[in-house]
């Protein structure tokens, strides 16, 4: 009985400059413990942010690809409107007529236009 309270009274003079819990050992386990545990609880709230980062980022792409799928519709709807036949229709809806002949002038060479005044 001498030898344990002269191995405790030596581990406890041994053990002055370190925290009081670390020679207990029913503490030092409870803050292990607690440590082990917030580390979980950080890596669990880590994984379900990049988790939620992840279904935003696929909701972006989905949104991207909507969009050059809307692109790509539009483009092919103004080379709808662009066609000859759509144009002409276009003209004689605003009033313009027809040409039915054309005349070309041969101009004598030099010739040029003079201010009157």
């Amino acid at each position: 009985m001498t030898d344990h309270r002269y191995n405790q009274r030596t581990a406890q003079t041994a053990l002055s400059g370190w925290p009081f819990w670390f020679g207990n050992f029913r503490v030092m386990n409870i803050v292990i413990f607690a440590a082990v545990v917030s580390l979980f609880v950080g890596y669990l709230a880590l994984n379900n942010q990049s988790a939620a980062y992840g279904f935003r980022l696929g909701a972006i792409e989905r949104r991207i690809a909507d969009l050059e799928e809307q692109r790509k519709r539009l483009d092919f709807e103004i080379l709808g409107r662009q066609t000859m036949g759509n144009i002409e229709s276009q003209v004689l809806e605003l009033g313009f007529v027809p040409v039915s002949k054309v005349e070309y002038l041969n101009g004598a060479a030099g010739a040029v236009a003079l201010n009157s005044q």
